[in-house]
């Protein structure tokens, strides 16, 4: 069974400005841009994610001027390039969905003019769809770990930036130190297979609810082909139905994949 909880960062952008703004809204935006504080930036075209703060906004045209990304994006924004930025308040996160508008200045001392296009709240501070499965319910996966014997895993909670694995038996800690760099095919289904190779983030061994090793990881670059394929995947079987089923499970939250 599959479980879901995920923003929908890369649903098509519509050229509609947000008119509806609510004082609620306005007063987030004083706060931060007053106080200086840092929101932060997802760029849902590369996956890059930054930081930025406000310098001012005109809610009549629905305006907002950033201040330069930090760390800089990998490539150069360019016009109408759709972003997403996300600001903690008291009811969890509020996000504005904004496309470029302009970019004045030089690089390393831009300013951004963006167009907020919709806003939403939210308690995912995560940007990308992230499907769960139960134990040993999810796809398998065969990993060739050094001059080990093939071990079988399940896929315990996937996203389009890595997974989280669980491998039963006994403890294989040891031949995956985190920065581990190892390969592995991906059984998604009889008609999906991928063959992908990853980083090992994190690695702990469990007695309960029976012996098992969970191991998350990071894929390494997918090629275009691959990415969308995965993203495919993901996206047929997300629901927006499930956000709440899985919002409980707190040790979950905190081995999850980012």
């Amino acid at each position: 069974m599959a479980r879901t909880l995920a923003l929908h960062p890369h649903r098509p952008q519509h050229d509609e400005t947000k008119s509806d703004w609510k004082l609620w809204e306005a007063d987030i935006l004083v706060e931060y841009g007053l106080n200086h504080h840092f929101v932060t930036v997802y760029n849902p075209t590369s996956g890059d994610t930054s930081q930025s703060f406000i310098h001012g906004f005109d809610l009549k045209n629905s305006l907002i001027l950033l201040d330069g990304l930090y760390p800089r994006p990998t490539k150069h924004l360019q016009s109408r390039n759709p972003l997403w930025l996300q600001i903690p308040c008291t009811h969890g996160f509020f996000n504005l969905q904004v496309s470029l508008v302009e970019t004045d200045g030089y690089r390393g001392s831009e300013l951004l003019t963006v167009k907020v296009l919709s806003t939403e709240l939210s308690h995912n501070r995560r940007w990308n769809t992230r499907v769960y499965f139960d134990a040993r319910q999810g796809p398998k996966v065969e990993l060739q770990l050094d001059l080990q014997p093939i071990q079988t895993a399940f896929i315990s909670n996937l996203s389009r930036k890595g997974a989280l694995l669980e491998i039963y038996g006994k403890d294989i800690k040891n031949a995956l130190n985190p920065k581990k760099v190892i390969r592995g095919l991906f059984c998604f289904n009889q008609q999906f297979q991928l063959s992908l190779e990853a980083s090992v983030k994190q690695c702990r061994f469990l007695r309960t609810p029976c012996c098992h090793t969970q191991l998350r990881l990071q894929f390494n670059l997918p090629n275009d082909e691959q990415q969308a394929q995965l993203e495919t995947f993901i996206d047929a079987i997300a629901s927006p139905h499930s956000f709440g089923s899985f919002s409980s499970s707190n040790d979950q939250h905190k081995f999850a994949v980012a």
